[in-house]
């Protein structure tokens, strides 16, 4: 049975400000994939235990899939998690009950035995099932807005279904897209959530060249500014100044920003079969476009600002649910 595997997997996480997870089960255990899951709350932690690892190795990669059904629950739900996939070292007690004894002493913790070891409740740890392990930590959640436990829950799983053991590792690029989709939920001003949703989409672009026809001139440029060069001596002003110009026209033979939020929007949404993908993507660029009204003048019309923000946030989503499908 699981739980008489040597390793348990503590996975703490916290969710976004005006958030909260409500209907929670007298019983929060649940049998998933074998293992067994135990939740509780510990605020301002969710946390969730799986029980049944043979190997320390099984429940590092079983964090990164709990991870992503987080993000798929994000995703889908709304919900802003904050997670991380940094491990904290289990500091076991060589004297598990002086251990105990001395955290009553120092810091009023209720005497109940044995302690085995430590951990910041703040991180993953993975630690040895038949040990009594203390998580410490403090703080004080807000919450506000509810979703229900069995939701989130058939979410999480969902989401680990995608990212099985042989994709459980998350594309650089696409993480952090997410992170910062996840931040959107957690901005306090409309400018703030703008950005940061365009700043998830640029997040995914890869710097794709510009048309063939823009290429075949940069390179008759290309010929012509060598050639320049050539007639200067590498230490001249007049060398120095072509060499920086030489730069910009290798920059420049990358695609525009705007150009690839096009592109990254339709191919995503055209490879995943959205119905919309090329209605979406022109959507996308006069989300683009606002954004640098934004970022050039300081301020956008309310009205505006409104509603590309609700524009970006549904491209933003359709896009990430189909990268975090595909990859």
């Amino acid at each position: 049975m699981s739980d008489s595997q040597p390793y348990t997997l503590r996975f703490p996480f916290q969710i976004g400000p005006g958030q909260s997870i409500t209907g929670f089960p007298d019983t929060t255990e649940h049998v998933i994939e074998g293992l067994i899951w135990r939740f509780e709350v510990k605020h301002p932690y969710y946390v969730l235990k799986v029980i049944g690892f043979p190997v320390e190795a099984a429940a590092q990669i079983y964090a990164k899939r709990i991870w992503a059904g987080l993000m798929w629950t994000l995703l889908n739900k709304g919900i802003a998690f904050d997670a991380t996939l940094s491990f904290d070292k289990v500091v076991y007690a060589s004297n598990p009950q002086a251990s105990a004894d001395n955290l009553h002493k120092r810091f009023g913790l209720p005497e109940r035995g044995p302690v085995d070891g430590l951990i910041n409740d703040n991180a993953p740890a993975i630690y040895l099932s038949d040990k009594r392990i203390l998580a410490v930590g403090v703080g004080n959640p807000i919450v506000i807005i509810s979703t229900p436990f069995d939701d989130v829950l058939s979410h999480i799983v969902e989401g680990m279904s995608i990212r099985d053991d042989a994709h459980a590792d998350i594309d650089p690029k696409l993480q952090t897209a997410l992170d910062l989709y996840s931040g959107y939920w957690s901005e306090h001003t409309s400018n703030a959530r703008l950005l940061t949703l365009v700043m998830a989409l640029e997040t995914l672009m890869d710097n794709s060249p510009r048309h063939a026809v823009v290429r075949e001139l940069l390179d008759s440029w290309t010929v012509d500014l060598t050639s320049a060069k050539s007639r200067y001596a590498p230490e001249t002003e007049e060398h120095h100044a072509l060499e920086s110009l030489e730069r910009e026209l290798i920059f420049k033979r990358t695609d525009s920003l705007r150009r690839q939020v096009r592109t990254l929007v339709y191919e995503a949404l055209r490879s995943a079969g959205h119905t919309h993908a090329l209605e979406l993507a022109r959507k996308a660029v006069k989300v683009y476009d606002a954004r640098s009204e934004l970022v050039h003048q300081g301020q956008l019309p309310e009205r505006v600002l409104s509603q590309v923000t609700a524009e970006a946030k549904e491209i933003v989503g359709q896009v990430l649910r189909a990268k975090f499908r595909a990859s």
